[in-house]
């Protein structure tokens, strides 16, 4: 799948291939819906423990609230589609072992 995106009606829509696993990254503007077409995924909220994780598989969705930091981790090479508000998505690093 190549990466394929466009801004309709302030939202950020698109298709991408995942290989690794994503740093955090926060959608001020408005809840992010993610749908799994192949492959595994686990979304990771930032909560201790990890609580609250969910993970996808094909066919599958998750939705993360506006607000929530959040990343996703690879469990098997995947293709998501994704909208995301527009333009004012905030990213911060991950911390690596």
């Amino acid at each position: 799948m190549a990466e394929l995106f466009r801004i309709e009606r302030g939202v950020y829509c698109g298709g991408i291939r995942m290989t690794g696993d994503t740093d955090w990254e926060l959608h001020s503007d408005g809840d992010e819906t993610l749908t799994l077409l192949s492959g595994r995924i686990e979304v990771v909220p930032e909560r201790p423990e990890r609580e609250g994780a969910i993970e996808i598989r094909p066919g599958g969705s998750a939705i993360v609230p506006a607000g929530a930091w959040h990343r996703q981790v690879v469990l098997a090479e995947s293709e998501l589609l994704l909208m995301t508000p527009c333009c004012t998505t905030q990213h911060r690093k991950r911390e690596t072992v």
